[in-house]
C-alpha cells in the first residue's frame, strides 16, 4: 500500500470508527436512562440513536467495500486475511440488518407494555456488545496486518 494511499484508507476508517462511536455512546446512554414514568421519550431517544448507529454503520459498511478502503488494500497486501475481512464485512451487515430490525418494531408497535420495553433494552444491550466485539476483532485484524493501533474510539 503506498503511503498515499495507506493516509487516506487510515483516515477514513478512523472517521468512519468515530462516527459509529459517537453513535453507540448515545446507544449507551439510552440503555442507562429510567424508564419509569417517561417511556415514550425513552423511546424517542432510543429511536433517534438507532437511527444515528444505522447510518454510521451503513456508511461504515460502504467505505469499507470501496476499492481504496483500508480493508481493501489488506485483503491486496495480505491475501491470507480475505476470509476474516469477508467476516468482518458480513457481520457488519448483519449488525446493520439487527439494528434496523429492532429499530421496525420500536415503530411498528406504537405503545409498548413495560415487558417489551426491557426486551427492547436487552435487545439493544445485546447488540451493542456484539458491535464492541466486532471493533475489537477489526481492530486486531488492521494491527496484524499494519501494526497500526487505530485507537479504541477511532
Amino acid at each position: 500500500m503506498n503511503p498515499a494511499a495507506a493516509e487516506a484508507a487510515f483516515a477514513q476508517n478512523r472517521a468512519d470508527r468515530g462516527a459509529s462511536y459517537e453513535a453507540l455512546t448515545v446507544i449507551e446512554d439510552a440503555l442507562g436512562a429510567p424508564l419509569p414514568g417517561r417511556e415514550a421519550a425513552w423511546l424517542e431517544s432510543v429511536i433517534e440513536a438507532l437511527d444515528v448507529l444505522i447510518a454510521a454503520l451503513t456508511e461504515q459498511a460502504r467505505h469499507n467495500r470501496e476499492p481504496g478502503s483500508l480493508l481493501s488494500q489488506i485483503a491486496i497486501d495480505h491475501p491470507r486475511l480475505i476470509v476474516r475481512i469477508e467476516e468482518l464485512e458480513d457481520e457488519l451487515d448483519e449488525l446493520c440488518v439487527a439494528e434496523q430490525a429492532l429499530r421496525n418494531q420500536i415503530t411498528e408497535d406504537g405503545t409498548l407494555a413495560n415487558s417489551d420495553l426491557l426486551e427492547i433494552r436487552t435487545r439493544l444491550a445485546e447488540l451493542d456488545t456484539q458491535y464492541r466485539l466486532h471493533r475489537a476483532r477489526e481492530t486486531d485484524l488492521i494491527y496484524e496486518a499494519t501494526t497500526v493501533d487505530i485507537g479504541g474510539k477511532g
